[in-house]
């Protein structure tokens, strides 16, 4: 296995972000625009083995999958993981993606890299 050295940055919330994630990030922002909003939660349904998955209007047979009102109870930030849940304040483009408070002013407004934490070897 090829080892490879990979530079982490340090989040607000204590996550480690790889370099290479902020770059896509500050890319990707540029090309959409964001709404504060309060997280609420959505529909989903439940499979049978048990697992979650987010109703956005897919067909589901009735008779495999159990509807859930407001079943998806949490999203997570698409940059750092932090969850965010009923309640919270985020910024998202269209209710399904998501990023925290703290991602979105490091990456719009204070256009500021997180702290560096140095890298770590990592397989690949």
């Amino acid at each position: 296995m090829m080892r490879m050295k990979v530079r982490l940055l340090k989040t607000a919330y204590g996550c480690d972000v790889a370099q290479a994630d902020w770059d896509y990030a500050k890319e990707w922002i540029q090309t959409i625009t964001f709404e504060q909003t309060i997280w609420t939660p959505r529909h989903a349904l439940l499979r049978s083995d048990g697992a979650v998955v987010e109703y956005i209007g897919q067909d589901y047979a009735a008779t495999e999958l159990k509807w859930l009102e407001n079943g998806w109870t949490e999203d997570i930030c698409e940059l750092c993981e932090h969850k965010i849940k009923k309640g919270d304040s985020g910024w998202t483009p269209d209710g399904r993606h998501w990023l925290c408070n703290q991602c979105y002013d490091l990456l719009c407004i204070s256009n500021t890299p997180f702290s560096e934490v140095g890298g770590g070897d990592h397989g690949v």
